[in-house]
């Protein structure tokens, strides 16, 4: 799809399809056509070239192979691009504030110099859509990466099943093959896509906290002790939610390949009245399964509490030590510091929530690595 540089910024050419939905139901006739890069055979030829590269490397040093390298290998590029974009995105984040306090400054400073505030004015406006912009691109990015990744994983796990053994047919499933391609491939993807907040979460914690130091001094010390607390209650909860999800894939095999059994041998099933028997043998792996599912749901929300109530507790623990610190040295909690200071406990809130999901999306992505690479 070609555009002009106002299309591309603002996502204009798009807008044709949108109007066409609202009219019919789309089909495949309407889209555009995919880049050939987008291909699944040019995906997974390009895949599979690093794959074999990673095959030699792991022979030299007396390894197993690893998924992950040869896909971090494959899609390095893209990876960067979108690491590269979301420290732009960062950059305009952290200027907010400090364009917030700037305005701030001169609105109570009473300087008569109107043009000033109209200059901060504009650069709040101008760096609020840098911001959208370059987090909407980062996203993009990732997110396009992310489903190159699905179907080179996906590609690679079919021409594998394709090769299997007779003896190794007898231990691998129908079932597995399709979890693999389904759940595993999935929770690769997700980890994939956003490997820039690994190394984009702790620069975003190491600048909201030196900022917050310019505001508040050394209280904001309290509201980073909060945070490495929080942060040895995610791990654990995310090695839990790791043992449960590989405990659930193991339990959820099981099932497909006890319905699998039964929907192949369901006339030998009515004809010996076995029916009851295996339809009981069915509901015991469903109800097991559920179980499993049902535990990382209760982690999940455990996760999400620590997550929602770790800035709260951040921004009570500064404020609170500030006033007690500074109660006879004639500093005092004013608009601008109190202001300023919560957009910042607002921007802290976001990789402090995020580093929850990392921990998440990299315990489900090693257990999925491990059985395919198995």
């Amino acid at each position: 799809m070609k555009g002009d540089v106002f299309s591309r910024v603002t996502y204009w050419y798009i807008q044709p399809l949108l109007i066409l939905g609202s009219k019919k139901t789309l089909t495949i006739d309407d889209l555009w056509r995919p880049d050939k890069s987008h291909s699944a055979s040019a995906i997974h030829t390009k895949f599979e070239r690093y794959w074999r590269l990673e095959l030699e490397k792991a022979k030299k040093e007396n390894r197993k192979p690893q998924l992950i390298n040869a896909l971090l290998r494959a899609y390095f590029p893209a990876l960067l691009l979108g690491f590269g974009e979301y420290c732009i995105k960062t950059v305009c984040t952290f200027m907010s504030p400090i364009l917030l306090n700037a305005l701030l400054t001169f609105l109570g400073s009473g300087d008569t110099r109107s043009y000033i505030g109209y200059y901060i004015a504009t650069g709040i406006l101008l760096n609020a859509l840098i911001s959208v912009f370059m987090g909407v691109e980062s996203w993009i990015t990732a997110m396009g990466t992310g489903y190159q990744i699905r179907t080179a994983i996906n590609s690679h796990v079919f021409r594998k099943s394709l090769r299997l053994t007779n003896a190794s047919r007898q231990s691998t499933s129908t079932g597995q093959i399709n979890n693999f391609l389904t759940t595993d491939s999935g929770h690769l993807m997700n980890y994939m896509q956003f490997t820039y907040l690994i190394l984009g979460i702790p620069i975003h914690i190491i600048v909201a906290i030196y900022l917050l130091w310019q505001q508040l001094g050394a209280s904001c010390l309290a509201g980073l002790a909060v945070i490495f607390l929080a942060f040895p209650i995610q791990r654990f909860i995310g090695a839990r939610q790791t043992k449960v999800f590989t405990t659930k894939q193991a339990r959820g095999d099981k099932r497909i390949e006890l319905v699998n059994e039964t929907l192949a041998s369901i006339k030998l099933l009515k004809l010996y009245g076995w029916d009851m028997l295996f339809h009981k043998r069915v509901t015991e792996a469903r109800d097991l399964e559920l179980e499993s599912i049902k535990l990382l749901g209760v982690y999940k929300s455990l996760d999400d509490l620590v997550s929602k109530v770790t800035p709260l507790f951040v921004s009570l623990a500064s404020f609170a030590v500030f006033t007690v610190v500074n109660s006879g040295s004639g500093l005092y909690l004013d608009a601008n510091r109190i202001f300023v200071s919560l957009y910042l406990f607002d921007i802290l809130s976001m990789p402090i929530a995020a580093t929850g999901a990392v921990f998440n999306l990299g315990s489900a992505a090693w257990a999925s690595q491990k059985r395919i690479e198995t």
